[in-house]
């Protein structure tokens, strides 16, 4: 009896190695119809993602023209949506304004912002910690 509780108490830790191939194991299906289902899966997916390797080595001007493509309809979708957000917020002055300074003027105003509502958090909190040492 007490060899059980003390053995209940110890904590065998599995190694690294043998927890994989535990769950690795857990993964492949025990039917063997099943398994051929799985290998040919995996052959199917594995050839897939080899050929579009290659093709896209093959046509590194046609990738790279599409990265491209959709990072600047990105890049712009994102300036858009910006403008349009500080438009609403702050009018067409703040608009203007953000326009005007361009990008270093959109991280200056973007960091007062930011310092504004961190001075206000921590104000709020301030004020919530007094007010419960005052209650006590």
């Amino acid at each position: 009896r007490f060899a059980n509780q003390v053995l209940g108490q110890v904590q065998i830790i599995e190694p690294w190695h043998v927890a994989a191939i535990n769950a690795a194991q857990r993964l492949v299906p025990r039917s063997a119809p099943m398994r051929v289902v799985m290998a040919a899966s995996a052959t199917v997916i594995a050839a897939g993602v080899s050929a579009s390797a290659v093709w896209l080595s093959l046509h590194a001007d046609a990738t790279l023209y599409a990265v491209n493509l959709a990072t600047d309809r990105a890049r712009a979708a994102l300036v858009h949506g910006a403008a349009g957000l500080i438009g609403n917020a702050f009018g067409q002055a703040g608009l203007d304004t953000v326009r005007s300074g361009g990008l270093t003027g959109l991280a200056i105003s973007g960091g007062v912002v930011l310092a504004a509502i961190a001075g206000a958090t921590l104000g709020f909190r301030a004020l919530a910690t007094a007010s419960r040492r005052v209650g006590q």
